[in-house]
C-alpha cells in the first residue's frame, strides 16, 4: 500500500486479516469487509484522496491473504459498485456506496452460510461421520445443522499443522455437542476409511483446481483410494477463474522457512496446495450442489474492475 491508512478502526481490522492465521476464509472475509466499512466512516479531506486511499486499501486487503479468493471478490465487487459514485468529487457519495456495498456483500456471506449448511446437511446420512481438514466455518455450520436436524453426527478432524487450526474447530464443534475426534495429519489414509464422507472448505476454486490448507490433496487422495465420497463446502465468492490471477502465480511465494536449532538443519513447509477438481464428487454452495460444468459456466460472466485489474498485473 504506497499511502498508509490513518491511524483508526479500519487500520486496526486491517492490520487483523493480515495477521489471522486460524480462521477461515469466510470469518477473515467477514472482517475485511467491516474494515471497508469502517473506511467508510473515517474522515477525508477530499475526494481525490478518498479515492487513492480506497484503491490502496483494497489492494492491500488482496495482498493481505493472496491466497484467499474471497478477497479479492470482496473488493472487486465493491469497486465495481462504487465506480459511479467513484467519478463524482463528492466524500460523503463515495462513502457512502463504498458502505453500501462492502454491508451487502457482509450480509451475502451470513445467508450464503445458512444456505450452505441447509444444502450440505441433506448429503449427510442419519448416521454419518464426517471429515474434514483445518478449520472451516462453512463446514462447521454443515454439521450443525445436521446435528439441529437431529442427525447422529461424528466428526474427524485432523490437526492441520502447523498452526493446528483443526484442534480449534474441533473443540467448537464439541461444544455444541458433535462428537469429534482430533487426528494427526500424518494418519489421514488411516482415518478416512471410517468416514461416510469428506467435507472441506476452500480458499479458492478456479476452472480446473481448487487451493486450500496444505494436506487436503492427500486427504482427497487417500478418499479417492477408499471411495469415499469427497466434496467441498464454499459460497460462490470463493469462485476465481485462473485468466485473473494463476493458481501457480498465487502458490509461487507460499513456502516457509525457519531454522531448527540443529546444525544445517532448516524447516521448509507450505500453508497451501493446489488439488485437482478432478478428485470433487461435487462444490455445496449457497446455489445447491454445482457440477463442474456449472462452474465453468459461472467464470464466463466473471468481471474485473479495472484498479484491481492493473494491481494484478503488475509485477
Amino acid at each position: 500500500m504506497e499511502r498508509p491508512l490513518p491511524a483508526g478502526p479500519a487500520a486496526s481490522l486491517l492490520q487483523d486479516v493480515q495477521s489471522d492465521t486460524h480462521s477461515g476464509a469466510t470469518a477473515i472475509t467477514q472482517k475485511a469487509a467491516r474494515c471497508l466499512m469502517a473506511f467508510s466512516e473515517q474522515g477525508q479531506p477530499d475526494a481525490d484522496s478518498c479515492r487513492a486511499q480506497l484503491i490502496d486499501l483494497g489492494q492491500a486487503i488482496i495482498d493481505a491473504q493472496p491466497m484467499m479468493s474471497s478477497l479479492f471478490n470482496l473488493v472487486n465487487r465493491v469497486f465495481l459498485e462504487s465506480e459511479a459514485a467513484r467519478r463524482l468529487e463528492s466524500v460523503e457519495a463515495i462513502q457512502q456506496a463504498v458502505r453500501d456495498s462492502a454491508q451487502r456483500f457482509l450480509e451475502s456471506t451470513h445467508t450464503a452460510l445458512a444456505a450452505i449448511a441447509k444444502n450440505g446437511q441433506k448429503l449427510l446420512p442419519p448416521h454419518s461421520t464426517v471429515m474434514t481438514h483445518s478449520s472451516s466455518t462453512t463446514v462447521a455450520g454443515i454439521l450443525r445443522e445436521a446435528s439441529f436436524q437431529g442427525k447422529a453426527i461424528r466428526a474427524i478432524a485432523t490437526e492441520s499443522r502447523p498452526f493446528c487450526e483443526g484442534r480449534e474447530l474441533a473443540r467448537n464443534l464439541g461444544q455444541q455437542g458433535i462428537s469429534t475426534q482430533v487426528v494427526l495429519d500424518a494418519a489421514i489414509a488411516q482415518y478416512v476409511k471410517r468416514a461416510d464422507l469428506v467435507i472441506v472448505g476452500v480458499d479458492r476454486i478456479a476452472e480446473e483446481s481448487f487451493l486450500n490448507k496444505v494436506g487436503t490433496l492427500s486427504l482427497a487422495m487417500a478418499a479417492h483410494e477408499e471411495q469415499v465420497p469427497f466434496y467441498v463446502a464454499c459460497e460462490t465468492n470463493k469462485f476465481l477463474p485462473t485468466s485473473v490471477a494463476p493458481m501457480r502465480a498465487v502458490l509461487e511465494n507460499s513456502e516457509q522457512r525457519a531454522q531448527e536449532e540443529w546444525m544445517n538443519v532448516e524447516l521448509v513447509y507450505s500453508l497451501f496446495e493446489e488439488i485437482p477438481n478432478r478428485w470433487l464428487t461435487g462444490i455445496i454452495t449457497e446455489e445447491g450442489l454445482l457440477s463442474m460444468n456449472a462452474l465453468a459456466r459461472y467464470f464466463q460472466t466473471f468481471r474485473v474492475s479495472p484498479e484491481i485489474a492493473k494491481h494484478v498485473a503488475a509485477p
